[in-house]
């Protein structure tokens, strides 16, 4: 195969990076979803038979194509015995019929050595991480790792006794060793119509091919490479499909692409609006599971780990600083008194941006080329509220580069609010934390919900994953085209009369001009500038009215956002409505979203029978305490009226606030 052929290939996969915005993260991570999403799609256009993962780990992939294509015969294989025992116990793989075998895939059968690092580049690496290899990683005189013999086999071996009409797809992450995968695939090389595997173009590994190598391999073999993606620097994912079967496969093939410019275009040109992208938090502790007693649920409450830990100093040597550059002088300063060795700074830039690449004899490293694994430490100017800092900006940006796991400089958060209020639980409180936990519908909710009370438990925020999605944008709750929504509670941050950083907007975005908003916001001068601001959005309808159970007149108490409504013996202020007295006459609401200052009871109470009847889709807030630890009060008051519907949870900012439920009806066959 010459080689100016192999450079052209890599030249136009390459070419592919106009497509995305890989300055951030997200754009990396979008990119490597449509690529594995192509290639779960071509299973269902080329005639495979069967489907084999290669470095499985928790079988991301075979389950997909599983739950996707049932008929396929579907094997993972992992070599990490930790990994491996943990997900069969999990018991998935039995149920949804996945052949999850234990082993290496290699160029011979016997045994080989797995290198399990505890540490790498200096960082301290999971037993059970996806870095292990059978492979040594190139030296570093800060690595360590210990070895353990694990089975090895060649693919030829495993598939001997398949039929001979057997078509094979294969899915390769074997850490560098994706050569040897191939070498031992010989066999069956010429029944494999597709491939996607995992390149580097610089080593990682010891003896290990590169991408031009594996290239070279491929084409010989009548591959044709048809699509990367762009996850890390020098490392990808490429599918490969046999030339013979281009055909099949050309039409997704030209979709991906008009797909990927549209996404591309949408922020310059408004072509559309795309649906948001979900990335999930970092994988749960637990499968989800049915807790069947107290004990159980406190039990896996106790082993939830402390993502965001407060932690005093930090070791120059291993641990970066991320903050945003307004606060970068200060935390410069700030390091240089604690330490004659600063650590490197990875920073943030502000809406301006084009700061100088270093600043006081300083390097300031891009934030974008932070990664989990590393030892990061958040540094932030200090001020009682959190929502005054850039703590939650640094946490959202973390966590959209897949980054959940961080410290924060104690320093920084001494003045928060209520950091040692702890919540004491009652056995009904217990009872209602199991129940609910027990009937959101994924493990990520569980996770989130179960993280939720252990915050409340201990006074400490760090525990609660952030969610992958935008705030109101669940992938399976969110405003549609069509939709009637009633928001209580729609008060953004206003400058000079216009809205800012308005639910209200995204949500009407989302419906494009087609349905209608009614917001409710009882503070008149907060009514006032929505009601300007919403003067050009004629789908958008603001009344000066506050949510309650009832239509009556109650007292307002507090001021714009953070203003509340109670029952009071004094003389009310505030004239209140309800969902059903609101809507008697109009057609019924499509989407009830609730942020009302703790008020969410009683308005899901005034709004009995239009969830009854009409079964909208649901969006409350569950982070206030005014009357009640609503994070209880509200599942409490769920449970209690057993309405069908399917909840989750996710939560929106790295403190106590923004605690959502989303609900939407039970589908028949759930």
């Amino acid at each position: 195969m010459p080689t100016e052929l192999v450079e052209l290939f890599q030249h136009q996969l390459a070419q592919q990076a106009m497509l995305y915005n890989l300055t951030f993260m997200s754009g990396r991570k979008q990119s490597a979803e449509l690529v594995s999403n192509f290639f779960l799609r071509m299973q269902g256009l080329l005639p495979v038979t069967t489907v084999l993962e290669i470095g499985a780990h928790e079988g991301t992939f075979s389950r997909a194509v599983k739950k996707t294509y049932p008929e396929k015969t579907v094997r993972a294989f992992e070599a990490n015995p930790q990994v491996y025992a943990h997900f069969l116990l999990e018991g998935e793989f039995p149920r949804l019929g996945i052949d999850y075998r234990y082993g290496a895939i290699g160029n011979r059968n016997g045994t080989t050595q797995l290198h399990i690092y505890e540490s790498i580049d200096g960082r301290d690496e999971p037993s059970d991480s996806r870095r292990q290899s059978i492979l040594l990683r190139v030296p570093n005189d800060t690595d360590r790792h210990h070895n353990v013999c694990v089975p090895l086999a060649r693919l030829d071996t495993l598939c001997a006794a398949d039929p001979e009409d057997s078509r094979y797809a294969l899915w390769v992450d074997a850490e560098g060793a994706g050569g040897q995968v191939l070498e031992g695939a010989e066999g069956i090389m010429e029944r494999t119509l597709a491939v996607y595997m995992e390149l580097e173009s610089v080593p990682k590994f010891e003896n290990q091919p590169l991408d031009h190598d594996i290239l070279h391999y491929l084409l010989e073999r009548d591959f044709v490479p048809l699509l990367r993606d762009f996850q890390f620097n020098h490392q990808y994912n490429v599918v490969f499909v046999k030339k013979k079967c281009l055909p099949l496969v050309e039409h997704e093939w030209h979709r991906y692409f008009q797909y990927a410019l549209r996404t591309s275009l949408q922020d310059s040109f408004k072509l559309e609006v795309v649906p948001r992208q979900h990335t999930p938090v970092a994988p749960p502790p637990l499968p989800r599971v049915r807790f069947g007693n107290s004990a159980e649920f406190r039990e896996a409450l106790g082993a939830l780990p402390l993502l965001r830990a407060p932690r005093v100093g930090l070791d120059a040597e291993r641990t970066v600083v991320a903050c945003h550059e307004d606060d970068l002088d200060e935390a410069i300063n700030f390091y240089r008194q604690q330490s004659g060795k600063l650590p490197k700074f990875f920073v943030l830039p502000g809406r301006q941006g084009g700061e100088p690449a270093s600043r006081n004899g300083i390097t300031r490293h891009p934030f974008t080329e932070l990664s989990p694994g590393m030892d990061i430490q958040l540094y932030f100017s200090q001020n009682p509220l959190p929502g005054k800092t850039f703590f939650p900006l640094l946490c959202l940006e973390l966590q959209k580069a897949g980054i959940n796991k961080f410290h924060i400089e104690r320093y920084c958060t001494e003045r928060f609010f209520r950091r040692d209020v702890r919540y004491t639980f009652t056995d009904q409180d217990w009872d209602t934390a199991l129940n609910f936990t027990n009937i959101l519908d994924d493990a990520e909710s569980q996770y989130t919900y179960m993280a939720i009370c252990r915050a409340r438990l201990e006074a400490e925020p760090g525990y609660i994953p952030l969610a992958g999605y935008t705030q109101y944008f669940h992938p399976l709750v969110h405003a549609e085209p069509g939709d009637i929504v009633c928001e209580g509670g729609c008060s953004p941050v206003c400058e000079e009369g216009l809205p800012l950083n308005s639910s209200t907007l995204d949500i009407y975005e989302a419906m494009r001009g087609k349905g209608k908003i009614f917001g409710f916001e009882p503070v008149a001068s907060t009514y006032e500038h929505l009601k300007n601001g919403f003067a050009s959005c004629r789908g958008i309808q603001m009344e000066n009215l506050a949510l309650w159970s009832r239509p009556t007149v109650l007292r307002l108490k507090g001021e714009a956002a953070s203003a509340f409504i109670e029952e009071s013996p004094e003389s009310g202020d505030c004239a209140c409505t309800s969902v059903d007295a609101f809507f008697a006459d109009k057609a019924a609401p499509t989407l009830i979203k609730l942020d009302v200052e703790g008020a969410e009871p009683e308005v899901i109470e005034g709004a009995r029978h239009t969830i009854t009847r009409h079964l909208p889709k649901l969006m409350l807030s569950i982070y206030h305490a005014r009357r009640g630890p609503d994070w209880l009060t509200l599942p409490r008051m769920l449970l209690e009226r057993d309405f069908p519907y399917t909840y989750y949870c996710g939560q929106h900012r790295p403190w106590y606030t923004e605690s959502i439920v989303y609900a939407r009806k039970k589908i028949s066959n759930q």
